[in-house]
C-alpha cells in the first residue's frame, strides 16, 4: 500500500485482540486529520499525521488521552500541532508509570524523576491540561516544589559577518533559503508549510505555527530576495510548496543537516569557532534583534515574529545594545510608580506592558 510523501507507513494488521486496537487508532487518526481542516482555512490541510497523534500509541487510558487531544484541537487559542503531539506523548509516558487520576502520585513522580528541569516542566504542563479537562484538583505546592525556577536563556545572536559567510558557503538553493530565514524570521515549521500561492508580489502570508496555523501574519519581501526566489526556487514546481527538493516538500531534517554542513565549512575555512553556535532558529533571533535595533518598537517585533505573548518578545530587550541617537527604550518595573510618572512627564510613551514591566520609548529631537 502506497502512502503520500511525508506520511508514516500504515500500521501493520495484527492478529488477536490488538487488531481491534490498531483499526481504532487508524480511524481516530483519520478523524483527527479531518477535524483540523476548518472551513475557509488552509492552516492544517498539509500537516503530516505525526503532528496529530504519536504512532503507535500505547496507553491504558487511551480514551481519556484522546479526549485531551480533542480538547486541544478545538481550544481557543489553538495549540500548535507539535504541542499536541508532545503533550499526548508525555501523558502516555506518565500513564506507564503512575495513575493519571491520582494527582499527588503524579506530582511526586515528576518531582523525584531523575531528569532535567525542562523535562519536568514539560511533563507538568501536559498533566496540567489533563487535570483541566477532567477537573482534577492538583496540589500546586507539590507540583512546583523542589524545582528551580526556569529562566529564559538570552539567545546568542551572531554577527552579520558570520551569517553572511554561512550563506556564501552554501549552494544556490540553501543560500537563498538561509537568506530567506534571515530576512523574514520565520520558524522552520512555517517555512516547510509555505505554498507558492502565499507569496503575492512582495508580500508573504505566513500561517503562524504557534497559533495552530489558523492565525496569519504578513511580511514584506525585499526585491532582491524576491528575484532570487523566482530565479532559483520558484521554478519547475512539482508541488505547491514554496521550497521543495526532488519533487517533494522540504523537510526540517534536511535543513538541519544543511546548516551543520555549511557552518562546519566556515569554521574550517576561516577558523571562526562562533559559527558552531549558529542553528536554524538563530536566523530568527538575528532578524528580531535587528528589527528591534532599528525601530526600538517591541510591539512591531512581536507582530512580525508571530508571538502570542509579548513576554516572549521581551527577551530581545536584553540582547540589543543600540545607538540612542534617535530614540531611547527602557523597561521599567510596574511597581516603580514615581519613576514611571517622571518619565511620562518628560515625554516617554508606553509601547507595551506585561505583569512585571512597562516598555517605554522616547524619541529624541
Amino acid at each position: 500500500m502506497k502512502t503520500k510523501p511525508g506520511f508514516p507507513k500504515p500500521l501493520p494488521e495484527r492478529a488477536g485482540p490488538k487488531a481491534e486496537w490498531t483499526n481504532r487508532i487508524k480511524g481516530l487518526e483519520a478523524r483527527a486529520l479531518k477535524a483540523r481542516e476548518p472551513s475557509g482555512s488552509q492552516g492544517f490541510k498539509s500537516l503530516p499525521r505525526r503532528h496529530i497523534l504519536p504512532t503507535p500509541l500505547r496507553s491504558s487510558r487511551l480514551p481519556q488521552i484522546l479526549r485531551v487531544r480533542d480538547e486541544m484541537l478545538h481550544a481557543d487559542p489553538a495549540y500548535s500541532p507539535r504541542t499536541i503531539h508532545s503533550y499526548v506523548k508525555n501523558l502516555c509516558y506518565l500513564d506507564k508509570h503512575v495513575d493519571l487520576n491520582n494527582a499527588s502520585a503524579v506530582c511526586s513522580f515528576i518531582r523525584t524523576k531523575e531528569v532535567g528541569d525542562l523535562r519536568k516542566m514539560s511533563l507538568m504542563n501536559a498533566y496540567g491540561v489533563y487535570c483541566k479537562v477532567f477537573e482534577i484538583k492538583k496540589p500546586v505546592q507539590k507540583l512546583r516544589g523542589g524545582l528551580k525556577k526556569i529562566y529564559r536563556k538570552v539567545p546568542e545572536v551572531p554577527s552579520e559577518e558570520i551569517i553572511q559567510k554561512i550563506i556564501d558557503q552554501a549552494n544556490i538553493f540553501y543560500s537563498v533559503l538561509f537568506e530567506f530565514l534571515r530576512d523574514t524570521g520565520c520558524r522552520t515549521i512555517e517555512v516547510v508549510e509555505l505554498k507558492v500561492e502565499d507569496l503575492r508580489e512582495n508580500v508573504l502570508t505566513v500561517h503562524t505555527a504557534k497559533a495552530g496555523g489558523l492565525a496569519t501574519r504578513q511580511l514584506k519581501i525585499s526585491d532582491s530576495l524576491l528575484e532570487k526566489l523566482k530565479r532559483h526556487v520558484i521554478k519547475c514546481r512539482k508541488t505547491g510548496y514554496l521550497f521543495e527538493r526532488n519533487g517533494r516538500c522540504l523537510k526540517e531534517n534536511r535543513m538541519r543537516k544543511a546548516i551543520i554542513k555549511y557552518r562546519r565549512r566556515v569554521v574550517e575555512k576561516y577558523g571562526i569557532r562562533e559559527a558552531e553556535n549558529v542553528h536554524l532558529h538563530t536566523f530568527r533571533h538575528y532578524y528580531a534583534s535587528r528589527v528591534y535595533q532599528e525601530t526600538k518598537d517591541l510591539v512591531l517585533v512581536k507582530s512580525l515574529l508571530g508571538h502570542s505573548n509579548i513576554k516572549s518578545t521581551e527577551i530581545y530587550t536584553h540582547v540589543v545594545s543600540f545607538d540612542s541617537s534617535r530614540c531611547e527604550a527602557k523597561a521599567v518595573r510596574v511597581d516603580a510608580v514615581d519613576e514611571i510618572c517622571t518619565m511620562i512627564s518628560k515625554g516617554w510613551k508606553v509601547e507595551a506592558s506585561t505583569k512585571e514591566h512597562l516598555f517605554m520609548k522616547h524619541y529624541l529631537l
